[in-house]
């Protein structure tokens, strides 16, 4: 290493603290493991937990007599009306109870005390991860007479400082939902934003799917990979540590689904494995009343409307159809469930591609003067070695801009979706019962590339099963005993097949025998090469789970205690680089003159073929204290360890520090603290006793743990995996040349900090909610967090160092440049040993502030409606955790060594919304009978209004203008920013015109830096399009028998008003030659959210 690449490695690790004695780190370790394993010993059947009460509820009250005074002593039993289950508690000295670890659904719940009235509260409704509250007030008499209480259940929480909701059966069933996909519903509460910066469904080889399939969840301020997603107890989050989903992005389940509980600040130890929100769900379940249903729902774009980038209205035909069915195999004692869906899909997707003008192609190209990108053109000389790839550019059909026309066709995306759930539940007793339920879904998915060359999908598959046992020991104390598996299969860009007969040309091939690789040219979408270029990953990700919950009651204290242990296997084989090779060029002249800007390719023959493994164990002790009556405590303490994360085969390869020469070969890929503890605190207040207002207040800490997602990026490694990249080849190199460029100085490395701190969240509330009515609740608060330490993903560190950096007196960052050579002449990177050197490091921070408002009327008088709102604010130092191009809208860094550059808006930050939802049961005069009766009775309304402002985005420049040495510029996800011009008329940073699509972007604003100079422009500066959407429903139910039999006819439409939802453009807005990119001012398809679509769908209900 040279004398700057120490000083750049000494400047960087200044930003860090010392790392610890290995040594002791490593006896450390030692006694830890044992110390674990002795105590998993002690409480394997005992007290690992896996956080069952999360599928369950709870009951509790107080009883009193006639004049206020408690009753101890009494015996308060609770029947299930589904299934006659029965759980018997008595009242301690305080006359209050608890019934603890108790299944979703309706309950009578009966009070008696000898001398006194028995009183019956039903239906007192009990729902997953929350406590019902039902007290009773005796009156004197005789054993005999009993007095029925029908007052509604208070829904203010006087007990913790949790926030969130309930997403009911109601809910799940009656709203309209596009897809079918329950987990779009978590939207509902406030604090939580879906799909920010997520790829679109329909954009081209579902590469999202490397990012989680299912809906990514921004929830209190927290990244998408901060939750904890639980079916019936089980943890279901996928290999990126996100939602569930299928290739089609959906999560089937909405006849299968009972409910299921949105916490977006929880206070409470027993949940673990999440900084942002918790989301527990829990299956149907059979009852001693037979039950279920057969439906299908139906699309076709004869129905629709025209998306706003349509030519003409594509194609659209889809399918939903299935059944569930559930009841007693023997009565009160087995109960079965199953539930089966289908979902087949043909869709027309708009693409509106950016191909080569016909002028262009004709060698006929743009000269820019003054502020014009193309105020006159000039013919050059078409290389003879590039003629023949032109064929990879399709013949423009749509408008012309500069040295670009559109392409514009309609590709379908076939999908098929199978979906079973399959649910038991037996009652030994009233003490002991157990469950067990298995879900499965296989999906099939393709579609065409932008330019129609050929069908690259995203198959995928999952399988989770799960069984709880739960033993009620005295009234006083419960366990609940967890064991678990679930499995995700995910494939992602797999090339399946060829549509035009270049895509499977090998005689154009970069390198030899396999077709040609991608090409890459500025202000065109770009060819996504033959058959096997794309880069497919295809993930295989088992989580085994054991556990157990234990509750305690001892007078005014209720303890709760537990812990989880968890075997993650995670299988990849990723061919994410070049696989056959990649050319970048920055220009359309340099392009058609064939003079590449860049080359890389994985080295035949390499693979990234690996094996993950780890461990995670938790636990948690936490006490909940009725100081008074009205005043209630909790405190927890949770602990949570992640072993280090290993390969298989040993294949793991990482350098220690930027400037290593060789890598780290073996053992794991970083060592992870033993530090996490976690202390909770939250307070409970009801201010007036009457349980309608309270007071609450939380705070407590939460790790970010190191699971496997972490290294999604980091795999693939000099020496097990090899990867070059060569910048500025000669023009002679292209098409076949390359390979013999790639060295060994040429090859990628992985830098993975190897000793990081803790990375943590600190998270306080303070909130208010109060009963208005017997039905309706108000809460409003405010909720804030802070980040620490918090994993960052820099896709190539190997820069300039800071030694060589000077600042000039503008402040500009100006980088070694020799005028006089070709593009600045060599860069002096950090280490000459390697190219591209990705990096994992733990140095990143986050803030979060925000104002929630939540009004919710639950279901009365045939109404239930809820409005939610959020005020916010995230900043951090780059949202992403595991990759630059995450998110749509994600900005690399502009120079690796300087953090700070990288402060602005998170990526995710939405600084208004608002949701309302309702359904609606239109009432009908009693005096209607007959034929008016039949035509006007049963009709329903429901709908779903969203409305926000739109998320942050970047703008940056194609090329290394400032010779960082950053090869990851040229990505979508590059981070060169350019400069800003204040000066220019009605410029500010945010340089956007409101509502002109097809000049959202002030270009005038920007202009390209100097060479060796890093632009100014911060990052996330410029704000997206808003979003609005009114989903809406009406229905039709026909009642067939006296009894629960009906007949209902659906009508939906989504995106009623046809309002055209654009994404967060990523946009380079300058190429190699500082050209203004003449598209880089326009939105681009597709919209974040469908046109209108009407579904149509019948469902027989028993």
């Amino acid at each position: 290493m040279t004398r700057s690449d120490n000083a750049g490695s000494k400047a960087w690790s200044k930003k860090r603290r010392d790392v610890q004695d290995q040594t002791g780190d490593e006896m450390t370790r030692t006694a830890f493991g044992a110390l674990v394993g002795l105590t998993a010993m002690i409480l394997v059947g005992q007290v690992l937990v896996i956080q069952g009460q999360t599928a369950t509820g709870r009951i509790l009250g107080t009883v009193r007599d006639s004049t206020g005074a408690v009753l101890p002593g009494a015996t308060v039993s609770a029947t299930s009306l589904e299934t006659r289950a029965v759980r018997t508690v008595v009242t301690d000295v305080a006359g209050t109870y608890q019934i603890l670890s108790i299944a979703a659904g309706d309950y009578a719940v009966e009070a008696t005390l000898s001398g006194f009235q028995t009183a019956t509260r039903s239906p007192v409704t009990v729902t997953v991860g929350a406590a019902a509250v039902a007290n009773f007030d005796l009156s004197l008499g005789g054993v005999t007479q009993d007095v029925t209480v029908t007052s509604e259940v208070p829904q203010v929480t006087t007990i913790d400082a949790s926030l969130g909701g309930l997403v009911g059966e109601r809910e799940v069933r009656e709203l309209p939902l596009n897809g079918r996909d329950w987990l779009q519903l978590t939207t509902l509460e406030a604090g939580v934003k879906g799909g920010i910066g997520q790829q679109s469904a329909a954009s081209f080889s579902n590469s999202r799917a490397a990012r989680g399939n299912g809906l990514a969840l921004s929830i209190s301020g927290n990244r998408p990979t901060g939750n904890v997603f639980l079916v019936d107890g089980l943890v279901v989050n996928d290999f990126a540590n996100a939602s569930p989903g299928s290739g089609l992005n959906v999560n089937l389940g909405v006849e299968a689904v009972r409910e299921f509980r949105v916490l977006t600040n929880e206070y409470t130890a027993e949940y673990g494995r999440s900084t942002g929100g918790v989301v527990t769900a829990v299956y149907k379940s059979g009852t001693n009343a037979f039950h279920g249903s057969a439906f299908e729902f139906l699309r076709n774009s004869a129905l629709d409307a025209r998306n706003f980038f349509d030519a003409e209205r594509p194609d659209f035909q889809r399918n939903q159809f299935g059944g569930s069915a559930g009841g007693p195999v023997r009565k009160n004692t087995t109960f079965l469930f199953a539930d089966y869906e289908e979902l087949h899909e043909t869709k027309g997707l708009a693409h509106n591609s950016d191909t080569l003008s016909p002028d262009a192609r004709n060698g006929l190209v743009c000269v820019a003067a003054g502020g014009n990108a193309c105020a006159s053109k000039t013919p050059i000389p078409i290389a003879p070695r590039i003629i023949p790839y032109l064929a990879f550019f399709p013949i423009a059909n749509g408008p012309i801009t500069g040295d670009t026309a559109k392409f514009i066709f309609a590709g379908n995306r076939i999908g098929l979706e199978r979906y079973a759930v399959a649910k038991i539940d037996h009652n030994f007793s009233n003490r002991t019962t157990i469950s067990g339920s298995v879900q499965y879904d296989n999906t099939d998915e393709s579609q065409p590339d932008p330019y129609n060359l050929k069908r690259t999908g995203s198959p995928s598959r999952h399988a989770n099963g799960v069984v709880t046992l739960q033993r009620v020991f005295t009234s006083h104390f419960l366990n609940s005993t967890l064991v678990g598996a679930s499995h995700s299969h995910v494939t992602d860009a797999l090339d399946t097949s060829a549509i035009d007969p270049i895509a499977t040309n090998s005689s154009l091939g970069f390198q030899p025998g396999v077709p040609a690789g991608i090409l890459a040219v500025a202000g065109l979408t770009g060819t996504q090469g033959g058959i096997g270029s794309s880069g497919s990953d295809i993930l295989d990700y088992t989580s085994f789970q054991v556990g157990d919950d234990a509750s305690w009651i001892t007078g005014r204290q209720t303890f709760k205690f537990g812990g989880k242990v968890e075997r993650i296997h995670y299988d990849k084989n990723s061919l994410v680089g070049a696989p056959i090779g990649e050319y970048d060029f920055d220009t359309v002249a340099l392009f058609l003159q064939g003079i590449p800007g860049q080359f890389r390719t994985d080295v035949p023959g390499t693979d990234d073929v690996r094996g993950l493994r780890t461990s995670y164990t938790g636990f948690y002790l936490e006490d909940g204290f009725a100081v008074r009556s009205n005043l209630h405590i909790t405190f927890g303490l949770r602990y949570e360890y992640v072993a280090p994360t290993t390969e298989v085969s040993d294949k793991v390869a990482v350098l220690v520090a930027p400037g290593s020469a060789v890598p780290k070969t073996g053992g794991a890929y970083f060592n992870t603290t033993t530090k996490n503890f976690a202390p909770r605190l939250a307070l409970g207040w009801d201010p007036s006793g009457d349980g309608t207002t309270a007071v609450r207040a939380g705070l407590g800490v939460y790790d970010v743990l190191p699971f496997p997602y972490l290294m999604e990026n980091r795999t693939n490694s000099f020496p097990y995996f090899e990867e070059g990249t060569v910048n500025s080849p000669p023009a002679a190199a292209f098409p076949t040349g390359g390979l013999a460029l790639i060295t060994p100085s040429s090859l990628r490395a992985s830098y993975v900090e190897q000793d990081p701190q803790r990375a943590y969240m600190t998270q306080w509330n303070l909130t208010i909610q109060r009963q208005l009515a017997g039905s309706a609740a108000l809460t409003a608060g405010y909720v804030g967090s802070h980040g620490t330490n918090l994993p960052r993903s820099i896709e190539d560190v190997n820069q300039v160092p800071p030694s060589l950096v000077t600042t000039s007196a503008d402040g500009h960052l100006v980088f070694p440049t020799d005028p006089s050579a070709r593009n600045g002449g060599p860069i002096p990177r950090i280490n000459p040993n390697f190219s591209r050197i990705a990096a994992t490091v733990w140095d990143d921070s986050s803030t979060y502030n925000s104002l929630v408002v939540d009004f919710n009327k639950r279901f009365s008088r045939g109404l239930f409606f809820k409005a939610a709102y959020t005020w916010s604010k995230s900043m951090d130092l780059g949202s992403n955790t595991f990759s630059d191009n995450e998110s749509t809208n994600t900005s690399g860094s502009p120079y690796a060594f300087l953090p700070g550059l990288q402060r602005g808006i998170s990526d995710f930050d939405i600084a208004h919304r608002f949701v309302l939802s309702y359904s609606w049961n239109i009432p009908m005069p009693e005096s209607f009978v007959g034929t008016a009766h039949a035509l006007l009775a049963g009709w329903e309304l429901g709908g779903i209004f969203s409305a926000q402002s739109g998320p942050p985005f970047t703008v940056t420049l194609q090329t290394d203008q400032a010779r960082t040495g950053d090869s990851r510029v040229r990505s979508t996800s590059g981070g060169q920013r350019p400069d800003f011009n204040p000066s220019a008329p009605g410029c500010t940073v945010n340089a956007i015109n409101p509502g002109n699509p097809s000049n959202y972007i002030r270009t005038e604003c920007f202009s390209f830096p100097a060479l060796g100079t890093l632009g100014n422009l911060g990052r996330n500066t410029l704000r997206g399009p808003g979003l609005s959407e009114f989903d809406a429903s009406l229905f039709k139910n026909w009642s067939l028998t006296r009894d629960r039999m009906r007949t209902q006819l659906r009508i939906e439409a989504f995106n009623l008003f046809n309002t055209p939802n654009f994404q967060a453009p990523k946009t380079k807005i300058f190429d190699g030659s500082g050209r203004v990119i003449a598209t880089a001012s326009q939105l681009t398809s597709p919209t974040q959210t469908s046109e209108r679509q009407i579904q149509l769908a019948l469902k027989l209900s028993w």
